[in-house]
């Protein structure tokens, strides 16, 4: 069965370029943006003025919001904030997963140690009992040493401290989810024979989260084969990344392309992932403000 799963999956991501291929006004014809599965990356955005994310969430049906706090608003958050609190409530009521997010590249050079952010996050679940779940974006790879020779320092560092935050997550039966990039696929870990640093990371987590941007289905599915196949294989959940960051690369981001287009594309990306993988949980949309942009262009 993981076998025929994976050569489906080449097979998709081989062929589904052409699948939107001279269609720019294809429509949303097997399904709504709104009834995909997927949930939303949130940055930078205060949980005190997050009204209009809410709206949006509610509106387009999103199923879970991964909720990066911003530093300045967590002590509020921290010591009880009505405003802070009303909104995890309101998105738990609305049948919304909520996952408070924290990461740093800098991280993998801390030795495995659990740093003060997650751990402030975890003490705080402990009393409160709020989140849903806690998502890591760590991303080591941007680190300047990835590319100057001591990548494996890093990776080793970056396991550690995935392990070290799993096993406090655990301890208070917090669900765990980390964002991770396809090409972890091909590296092979430290220290674990036979296995890849994706295997290596996916193994501390509940849930991933994968980061395969790129603004052509066909290309995110092509770059993401040997990803997804490993973790169907260890029976992972997860969800495919896409972007509509504005700064991004046009090759990586969907920022530029009109609500038809992207609509369409997702309901491609949906369809395909749907009925290859059991371990499929939808679609993770990076990020809030950059797709407003898109949403409120709809008509263009």
């Amino acid at each position: 069965m993981i076998m025929q799963r994976r050569l489906c999956l080449k097979t998709l991501a081989a062929g589904f370029g052409l699948a939107l291929a001279g269609q720019p006004g294809r429509a949303l014809a097997s399904g709504t943006f709104t009834t995909i599965p997927k949930s939303l990356w949130v940055w930078r955005t205060p949980l005190s003025e997050s009204d209009e994310v809410m709206a949006l969430v509610r509106k387009y049906n999103f199923r879970s919001v991964f909720y990066s706090i911003p530093p300045g608003e967590r002590a509020q958050l921290f010591s009880g904030g009505k405003k802070q609190t009303a909104v995890i409530h309101a998105c738990r009521e609305s049948g919304i997963a909520f996952y408070a997010v924290s990461g740093d590249p800098a991280w993998s050079r801390r030795g495995g140690q659990i740093p003060r952010a997650v751990a402030e996050l975890l003490e705080f679940q402990q009393r409160s009992h709020l989140f849903d779940g806690l998502c890591l974006d760590i991303e080591p790879h941007a680190l300047p040493e990835w590319k100057t020779g001591a990548r494996e320092q890093a990776i080793r560092g970056y396991l550690d401290v995935l392990g070290n935050i799993r096993q406090a997550s655990r301890i208070i039966k917090l669900p765990l989810a980390a964002a991770v990039v396809p090409f972890f696929s091909g590296i092979a870990a430290p220290e674990e024979a036979g296995k890849s640093v994706l295997e290596s990371a996916a193994g501390h987590l509940d849930a991933a989260i994968m980061m395969a941007y790129r603004s052509s289905p066909g290309e995110g599915l092509r770059i993401a084969a040997k990803a997804i196949g490993q973790l169907d294989a260890m029976k992972k959940p997860w969800w495919f990344g896409v972007t509509t960051n504005r700064g991004a690369n046009e090759k990586i981001s969907y920022a530029r392309t009109s609500f038809v287009h992207f609509g369409a594309a997702l309901l491609e990306i949906d369809a395909r992932l749907e009925s290859s993988s059991p371990f499929y949980r939808g679609i993770a949309i990076n990020d809030y403000p950059s797709l407003t942009s898109i949403l409120t262009t709809s008509r263009r």
